[in-house]
C-alpha cells in the first residue's frame, strides 16, 4: 500500500517504528544494549499493545479482507513484524529465528 492510503493510527505507528530503528542504530553503534533493550520493550508494551492493537483489532476482526482499512493494518503490522525482528536480533537472535 502506498503511505498516503494509511490512516492516521498507521502513520503514527510507522513514525513510532522509524524512531525506533534509529534509536536502535544509535544504540548499536555505541554498543549501548539496554537503550535498545528498553526502547524495544516500550514501543512493544506503550505504542502497540496499549495504543495500536486496542484501536485496529475491530477492524481486523469485523472488515472484509479487501478492505482498505484492514489492508492497511496488515500492511503496517507486517513493517513491524519485519523491523522488530532485524532490531531484536542481535540481542536476541534464537527468538527471531
Amino acid at each position: 500500500m502506498e503511505h498516503s492510503e494509511l490512516g492516521l493510527a498507521e502513520r503514527f505507528v510507522m513514525n513510532e517504528l522509524y524512531k525506533l530503528d534509529q534509536t536502535a542504530a544509535e544504540g548499536y553503534a555505541s554498543y549501548n544494549f539496554p537503550k535498545v533493550v528498553n526502547t524495544l520493550s516500550n514501543f512493544a508494551n506503550i505504542t502497540l499493545s496499549s495504543l495500536y492493537f486496542v484501536i485496529t483489532k475491530d477492524c481486523l476482526y469485523v472488515n472484509d479482507i479487501q478492505n482498505i482499512e484492514r489492508r492497511a493494518v496488515v500492511t503496517t503490522l507486517a513493517a513491524v513484524l519485519d523491523s522488530m525482528t532485524s532490531v531484536m536480533a542481535p540481542v536476541l537472535p534464537y527468538l527471531t529465528e
